[in-house]
């Protein structure tokens, strides 16, 4: 009798055992998820540790957009090892530019360790040029204002580079760059070597330009493929004012370009890459011809040089002309939903919000 109850009293406590053990691995397991780090920018800001939008004190805002990335390269230089994601949201009335050059690299991300760096509606353009918006307009670093190299999964949304010195581009990508995002953006360049968009990432390498209007007062093109990587190019407008060089230039590598609008005034609007319903001035690599102007017939709202506006209206040759990509993202420059889809960085459409995405 005492050997039946010392067995049946041994099991149970065994069960007990194996019961309670995976509960304390579980307790004393690290609960690692991934987690949010937060920049803010504004150029009205004194400058604190950029963790809040406060324009002073310990915690302020960073007053450029360099010194969050210059944080993010110090905090969290492997965002992966960190299991973290950062986001840098530039927030608030940004009367003064950003003077400020922005040299992103030497962080490593993954598709969900990445880098999302947008504009608040405070203190994003409508749509066209801002002085009231933020706005980059540095000396430049390489002559640019923004280089991208060997980094990763990078979005930016919804800022302007309005480079008045005349001697710097816009973006730059290079070396080993891929899955980054330029969208929404404005980039105005008057420099006479170097362009709003110059993308020389390395073969395998893919990044995508959406939604944006690129202008290029100087006599260089407005977009420049040279990489031997992949440029998707959706739903924008490339503007070359002066000069001999053309709109979109594709020297090396891929360039998918779809409902996009070109202009160039002294060259072919395109040269070279692979078209989809897209439009140009001139019929340029047998893109439908739209002349550039205010007319009856091809309504963009303002083509005078320094106050350019290419929202259109249905009236718009371009207006339900595009091919739908929707399977890719669904808004146009100003966060409208797309719709029969319109060729350029406007669609004739109603409000929804901002998302974020890769490609």
């Amino acid at each position: 009798m005492g050997v039946l109850v010392y067995n049946l009293y041994d099991r149970l406590t065994m069960k007990k055992i194996l019961f309670i053990i995976p509960l304390l691995v579980l307790i004393a397991r690290p609960c690692f998820a991934l987690s949010e780090v937060k920049y803010y920018v504004n150029t009205g800001s004194t400058t604190g540790d950029c963790t809040t939008s406060d324009l002073s004190g310990a915690h302020a805002a960073c007053d450029n957009l360099n010194d969050a990335i210059d944080l993010i390269q110090a905090d969290h230089a492997d965002l992966t090892s960190d299991d973290v994601y950062v986001t840098v949201e530039i927030t608030g009335t940004n009367t003064t530019a950003d003077t400020t050059a922005v040299d992103l690299r030497s962080i490593v991300t993954d598709a969900t360790r990445y880098i999302d760096i947008y504009t608040t509606s405070a203190a994003r353009h409508d749509g066209k040029r801002d002085t009231g918006a933020y706005r980059l307009d540095s000396a430049g670093f390489y002559n640019h204002n923004i280089l991208i190299y060997d980094i990763d999964y990078v979005t930016i949304t919804g800022i302007q580079i309005i480079d008045t010195a005349g001697y710097n581009g816009g973006i730059r990508i290079q070396a080993n760059s891929t899955n980054n995002l330029i969208d929404k953006c404005i980039i105005e360049t008057t420099d006479n070597d170097r362009s709003p968009i110059n993308d020389e990432s390395y073969s395998s390498q893919t990044n995508t330009v959406t939604n944006s209007v690129f202008i290029s007062g100087g006599s260089n093109a407005g977009i420049i493929k040279a990489g031997d990587g992949t440029l998707n190019f959706y739903n924008n407008i490339v503007i070359a004012t002066s000069g001999s060089e053309n709109g979109i230039i594709t020297s090396s590598g891929t360039a998918t370009i779809k409902n996009c609008y070109s202009y160039s005034a002294g060259g072919s609007s395109y040269s070279g890459g692979t078209f989809t319903t897209s439009a140009s001035d001139d019929g340029s690599e047998s893109t439908t011809t739209v002349a550039y102007a205010t007319d009856s017939g091809t309504y963009f709202t303002n083509v005078t040089a320094g106050s350019e506006d290419f929202h259109i209206t249905t009236d718009s040759s371009l207006y339900d002309a595009g091919t739908s990509l929707a399977g890719t993202f669904t808004d146009d420059i100003d966060g409208d939903t797309r719709s029969t889809w319109d060729i350029g960085a406007d669609e004739v459409a109603s409000a929804t919000g901002r998302t974020r995405r890769f490609f």
